[in-house]
């Protein structure tokens, strides 16, 4: 990280990007819980969730203490259990409008009962970490900035934040947002002291027509059923019918869908307007999204990610899309069948994978449904190298054999229509997408599973 230990003015905006996509900083996400944050969250955790180290929660759009009741609901949705959730600060200003719907969660529950009583650390533990990790933090910033500006307080927080990410309205010099308005002058502290500063520029989002795009999405995974679901109890009134966090959160989860200007400026606040001017040694760069539609489409795929999927403890902690991605190349559809089949034989056999278990798969032999094979061995552990897997040829639908050397087998096979399904799902929305789809959807719709005990005498096949 000492490449970004630097001002921003001296920092290729190259560094800035590839810093992000490659994980190399760890990612402090500032929240006021307005429904326009949870569906950034629900996007940005898919997509970035190993790098996301805690959430802090200032009062903004939700009170504190029911945006970290909602955040509660939804880490709990999420199955995600190793982020900390921090206590941010209040504006002075009073609640607005929408506080209510933001609290109730647009009447859209994620649980169902409020999380109460949830443990949250408070912004003095949270400056202690931050001075443990001496420099590398990434901050993204989508509430007022009134937390931040505290932090900012104590020297040891700019030294370990390297750049405060913050969506934003730029039009010509002029700067604006809720979150930047909410608390001005704790927003033009942060502007003015933070080491780097990326504004994210959401402008482009007045040219979407959010209901419409949220109407659209399907309901497989817990995203689309509570967008949905906050839309239909609102009658699609007071949902926050905007993307600008959204695609704050798109930008941070897919860094290759924005361009940060090597133009270096300073953010002056005066008359109640922000604005931009051009500064040599400035501390603040833009970023543009090169085309707006792909950062839709890219909030469409992370909102059609799957809750979770357990984790062997031998296995990487990477994404199960990255995961697959990194293996097989892309996320094919028969690849993704196969790593399920393989999680499946685990769940039912009690096995930890890997090295107590081995498999006979059944399959058609040439891609793409050969690629099962492929998801097999990353579902199980079980691998050409290590001898535990076998291949034998099929013209029927796909199946694989598991027996563990606890003394169980399980057979998981693929359902007659499911290559149809499959075949369908091509078609109507490409490859990747149809991945997705099957990553999401429920197992009885694409396998049949059962389970036997099997002699101590029988030796699992190897």
């Amino acid at each position: 990280m000492a490449a970004l230990a630097v001002m921003c003015a001296a920092l290729p905006s190259a560094a800035l990007a590839d810093s992000v996509e490659h994980g190399r900083c760890t990612l402090v996400v500032d929240t006021d819980m307005g429904l326009d944050d949870v569906r950034a969250l629900f996007a940005l955790l898919p997509g970035a969730g190993k790098r996301v180290g805690c959430v802090v929660v200032t009062e903004g759009s939700a009170s504190r203490a029911r945006g970290i009741e909602n955040l509660a609901s939804l880490l709990d949705a999420m199955h995600e259990d190793r982020i900390e959730i921090f206590e941010g600060a209040a504006p002075g200003a009073g609640a607005p409008s929408w506080r209510e719907t933001a609290n109730s969660l647009g009447g859209a529950p994620l649980a169902d009962r409020v999380a109460e009583g949830t443990r949250a650390g408070n912004l003095g533990g949270l400056r202690e970490r931050l001075s443990a990790a001496g420099s590398g933090i990434g901050y993204l910033a989508i509430g007022p900035l009134t937390s931040a500006a505290s932090l900012f307080s104590d020297q040891r927080a700019p030294a370990a934040i390297d750049t405060v990410w913050i969506p934003a309205r730029v039009e010509g010099a002029q700067v604006s947002g809720w979150n930047l308005s909410r608390d001005a002058r704790s927003a033009e502290r942060v502007l003015e002291a933070a080491r780097c500063v990326v504004l994210i520029d959401v402008s482009g989002a007045a040219e979407i027509e959010a209901r419409k795009f949220f109407s659209s999405l399907d309901e497989s995974a817990p995203a689309g059923r509570w967008i949905k679901g906050s839309l239909a109890a609102s009658s699609g009134h007071g949902v926050h019918a905007f993307l600008h966090d959204e695609l704050a959160a798109a930008a941070l989860a897919r860094p290759a869908l924005i361009a940060i200007g090597e133009k270096a400026y300073r953010v002056r606040y005066a008359g109640g307007v922000f604005s931009l001017a051009a500064a040599p040694g400035g501390n603040v760069r833009l970023a543009t999204f090169k085309r707006p539609g792909a950062a839709v489409d890219a909030l469409r795929e992370l909102w059609r990610a799957p809750a979770h999927f357990d984790e062997h403890p031998h296995t990487s902690s990477i994404p199960v899309v990255e995961l697959l991605k990194t293996f097989h190349g892309h996320l094919g559809p028969y690849v993704v069948i196969g790593y399920r089949m393989g999680r499946l034989a685990l769940e039912a056999t009690g096995s930890e994978g890997h090295f107590d278990v081995s498999a006979v798969v059944y399959s058609f032999l040439e891609p793409p449904r050969s690629c099962l094979i492929d998801g097999v061995q990353l579902g199980a552990g079980c691998t050409l190298g290590k001898r535990n897997i076998e291949v034998r040829a099929t013209d029927g639908p796909a199946y694989a054999v598991f027996e563990t050397e606890n003394g169980a087998r399980v057979t998981v096979k693929l359902r007659p229509e499911a290559a149809a399904l499959v075949g369908r799902l091509i078609e109507e929305k490409g490859v990747e997408a149809a991945g997705m789809d099957l990553l999401a959807m429920k197992q009885e719709e694409l396998f049949e599973v059962a389970s036997e005990p099997i002699s101590k005498e029988t030796p699992p096949a190897r």
